[in-house]
């Protein structure tokens, strides 16, 4: 008898809230979870209640009221309690916001982002975008230090091996681009298939013949490049030199991350950030890999700010891909 009038006083109690509308919606909603929460603490075990006390709330207030009083949201209610259990955060909050919100588990965090949905605004969409991040961010220093790196080396280049009546070779520079080119040093019937070449006085030489080994193989399709526009986090175009006097304009898509749409406020901290990193580079070094369904090549790109030395960004560069994963701007991608 004493549990069902304890369960009978909880309901009315309850229901005064909706009833009267003294309280704002959130101020009910906390409320509610506080005094589901003070009785559960009188009596640790549903049993009493012949079924749990959420799922007997829940009937009981949903043939009283109608929606809103599902089980998942009176557990919603009692989580807010907790969480904030000197009283509601903010007033006139969206209660699916709030709901969004009470899944971050960490306080800071969750702080963090009420008061930036407050502060510019967010829709629901946004928010979802910003906890999503949050979630990845925990796990994307691990990831960056783990993230693979391959780095290539300047004018590597393929042919056919076969010259033409002059003694030049087709060279695959990539991009679909090829040049026929004279090399001084090739002596006849040593024409190379796979080579690293540099220039001279206006004059190109094979500097090394490369063997067919994958870690040759891994060399290949490294350019210095310039930056005409950092388009958003993930996507930039540039200008690269695929040598022998050639240049090409590309849209690279940055490989193994993904940065929010531009449109989101992560988004355009993800592409303020590359603009950033990039300032003061005259150039970068970009590798390339494949094209993607749009047609955009995915690359990865390296820079060392005002620095002039393509063979030592080559070898000591920062990864683009990996800062922004590391600063939790962008989600990790199967690496290709």
């Amino acid at each position: 008898k004493d549990v069902e009038d304890n369960y009978r006083l909880l309901l009315e109690q309850i229901a005064l809230l909706y009833d009267n509308n003294r309280e704002s919606l959130n101020g009910a909603y906390w409320l509610t979870g506080k005094y589901i929460a003070d009785e559960e603490k009188k009596s640790p075990t549903p049993s009493g209640y012949g079924s749990s006390l959420i799922d007997r709330l829940s009937l009981d207030l949903t043939e009283r009221y109608g929606r809103g009083f599902s089980r998942t949201n009176l557990k919603n209610m009692r989580v807010f309690f907790r969480y904030y259990p000197n009283g509601q955060p903010a007033d006139h909050f969206d209660w699916t916001k709030m709901v969004l919100l009470l899944s971050v588990k960490d306080e800071d965090a969750r702080a963090e982002l009420l008061q930036r949905t407050i502060d510019e605004k967010l829709t629901r969409q946004d928010l979802v975008h910003h906890i999503n991040l949050y979630r990845l961010s925990a796990n994307n220093t691990a990831q960056a230090n783990e993230y693979r790196i391959t780095r290539g080396d300047m004018y590597c280049y393929m042919s056919t091996g076969i010259p033409d009546e002059k003694g030049r070779l087709d060279v695959d520079c990539g991009f679909s681009v090829h040049r026929t080119v004279k090399f001084e040093n090739i002596a006849e019937d040593e024409y190379p298939l796979m080579f690293r070449s540099e220039k001279k006085k206006g004059k190109y030489y094979v500097r090394e013949r490369l063997d067919e080994s994958p870690e040759n193989s891994s060399r290949f399709h490294t350019y210095m490049a310039r930056v005409e526009k950092v388009i958003d986090g993930d996507t930039l175009r540039l200008a690269i030199d695929t040598g022998f006097e050639t240049v090409v304009k590309q849209k690279i898509r940055l490989r193994g991350i993904d940065c929010p749409e531009i449109i989101f406020t992560e988004g355009r901290k993800a592409r303020d950030f590359a603009r950033r990193e990039l300032d003061g580079c005259d150039f970068v070094v970009v590798k390339t890999y494949r094209t993607d369904k749009y047609d955009r090549y995915i690359g990865d790109i390296f820079y060392i700010k005002n620095e002039q030395s393509l063979e030592r960004i080559c070898a000591e560069g920062k990864l683009l891909n990996r800062e922004l994963l590391s600063k939790g701007l962008a989600r990790p991608l199967q690496i290709v």
